[in-house]
């Protein structure tokens, strides 16, 4: 049960409050079928096929990133923010070492007062996104797939 009067202050400070209790919606959704496939197979059959669907997706996105020649890029870009007066440059070094990926962003600068910084789950959230899509696309979304990367900030 939801406490509103704890959660009204929380969604007015929100940009999009009606995305969020969507986004409650779809996990009660997802709680639920959940429950009901553990009820219908039993909570270690699911257990060991979640586990199954987390290596799959690991061993994939390791045979996609073995298709990156080994070695160290660099690529780097300045900011395009009118609310920032002088330069901002952006840089990511990705190092491919056999089946594992490093993208490394410590070579940035510090957080600003502008709307530009990124805390460091969107980040990883945006990092993933994008390895799996230049990796191998159709590799399932799951937390398999972020073991053999490894992100510095």
């Amino acid at each position: 049960m939801l406490q509103e009067d704890l959660l009204d202050p929380i969604l007015l400070n929100c940009q999009v409050p009606r995305e969020r209790r969507a986004q409650m919606a779809a996990n009660r959704t997802g709680i639920q079928r959940f429950h009901a496939l553990c009820k219908k197979f039993g909570a270690a059959t699911v257990a060991d096929a979640s586990d199954a669907l987390l290596d799959y997706a690991e061993r994939r996105m390791r045979v996609g990133i073995t298709a990156i020649p080994d070695g160290i890029y660099h690529f780097e870009d300045q900011f395009d923010c009118h609310e920032f007066e002088g330069e901002l440059t952006f840089r990511v070094a990705v190092e491919i070492r056999g089946d594992e990926i490093t993208l490394d962003f410590t070579d940035n600068p510090p957080q600003v007062r502008v709307g530009i910084n990124l805390v460091r789950t969107a980040l990883l959230a945006t990092v993933y996104y994008t390895v799996e899509t230049v990796v191998d696309p159709g590799v399932p979304p799951n937390a398999g797939l972020h073991r053999p990367i490894t992100v510095k900030s």
